[in-house]
């Protein structure tokens, strides 16, 4: 019996109170005008990923693969496979099959090759240092889907810098007169 009393005095107590919101709404004054500071936060259009920091890794310009530090799993990305040579100075990375860019045109790994290659050119852009470090020696494009890094040591190691590399399409970025001060005002992301 007391369940049931408890039950109802729940039930009666959100009756009232909800008749008691509905008065207030009632009451409230309707009309006017209300005055709202607007905030300027400085922003800028620029996506460029290695200029604004993090912001865009893995949502506009994704990575070839992250790595799960707390599992010690890899998540493909772009990549579905990357593969060491016997001698652990040669990493062979396979794309996915079908990637594309935002306006529909194919992602390929002349992409991925000049995207690893820009870094080279603008050194505040080697987040890991894959080439200032002195062990990326150079890429090959294998075919569309293929690319191989070329190693002058052997590293065991050496994807788990990858991660930190954004991919951009070619046909934009090697139109930029100088890379650490374009804006990238039209991006071209990736998508699957």
């Amino acid at each position: 019996m007391q369940k049931k009393t408890f039950i109802a005095s729940v039930i009666c107590g959100a009756l009232f109170a909800g008749s008691a919101v509905t008065a207030q709404a009632e009451e409230i004054k309707q009309g006017g005008t209300l005055t709202v500071p607007i905030i300027n936060t400085g922003f800028v259009d620029n996506f460029n990923p290695y200029t604004v920091k993090d912001i865009y890794n893995g949502t506009m310009f994704e990575p070839l693969m992250v790595f799960n530090n707390m599992t010690g799993e890899t998540h493909w990305r772009l990549a579905e496979s990357a593969d060491y040579s016997d001698d652990l100075k040669t990493i062979t990375i396979k794309l996915r099959e079908g990637l594309k860019w935002s306006d529909g045109s194919p992602l390929t790994a002349e992409d991925v090759a000049f995207s690893f290659e820009m870094t080279k050119k603008a050194p505040a852009f080697d987040l890991k240092g894959i080439w200032s470090g002195g062990n990326l020696q150079g890429i090959d494009v294998v075919d569309a889907r293929t690319v191989k890094l070329n190693l002058a040591e052997a590293d065991s190691t050496f994807l788990w810098n990858l991660a930190d590399y954004h991919i951009v399409p070619k046909k934009v970025w090697s139109k930029a007169e100088d890379l650490t001060t374009f804006t990238n005002p039209n991006p071209i992301g990736s998508v699957q």
